[in-house]
């Protein structure tokens, strides 16, 4: 049998952005591999996305942090928000959306866990879950590669995943993650119980 080929993404467009800089047009590219041993596409196996791509363009989760949880919930709620029963009354609350999830968590117990001091401003973090602690290990080395801060290296949690966190050049919080009760689905997003 054939080894898997490693694919490669080729942008198939470049424009260019506002002020003259050159961006790629997300989504109009193809992967293709880089040995010619399979045909180009527009989209590869899901396997091949995430073998080929340790931190892949995906934002699952953004967490608010929050002066009082019970609070902020009560104002997604009433904008019609549905809640997640993944989420823990008082210390943690999940929405499912059209698009990620949102998270509300206390902001001083976010900068404990990221490891971040408190009253240091940071009071927003994004998230990447992954399939495995395996990937989240070869997201934070392909981080360090490209010059991201590692505030915190991956370890195994105490409600039984395994997370760290990262800054990008700017200073911008993300914290990658496995959740072994939040499966990824078809659609790359992790799958929260609904009511």
């Amino acid at each position: 049998m054939p080894a898997s080929p490693t694919y490669s993404f080729v942008p198939s467009k470049v424009s260019t952005g506002p002020i003259g800089f050159p961006r790629t047009v997300p989504y109009r590219g193809s992967l293709i591999a880089r040995d010619a041993s399979a045909r180009i596409t527009d989209r590869p196996p899901r396997a091949a996305i995430l073998l080929g791509v340790p931190v892949p363009a995906r934002v699952t989760l953004v967490t608010l942090g929050v002066n009082d949880v019970a609070r902020a919930t009560a104002f997604y709620v009433a904008l019609g928000w549905p809640l997640s029963p993944a989420s823990v009354e008082g210390e943690v609350s999940f929405f499912n959306t059209a698009g990620g999830l949102l998270a509300l968590w206390d902001k001083d117990e976010m900068a404990k866990d990221s490891g971040i001091a408190t009253g240091t401003g940071v009071r927003t973090s994004s998230a990447i879950n992954l399939e495995s602690p395996d990937a989240v290990d070869a997201a934070f080395d392909e981080v360090a590669r490209a010059g991201g801060t590692i505030v915190k290296p991956p370890v195994a949690t105490e409600w039984g995943g395994y997370s760290g966190y990262f800054a990008d050049l700017d200073g911008h919080l993300w914290e990658v993650a496995h959740n072994p009760f939040w499966p990824i689905g078809d659609d790359e997003r992790p799958a929260l119980p609904r009511a």
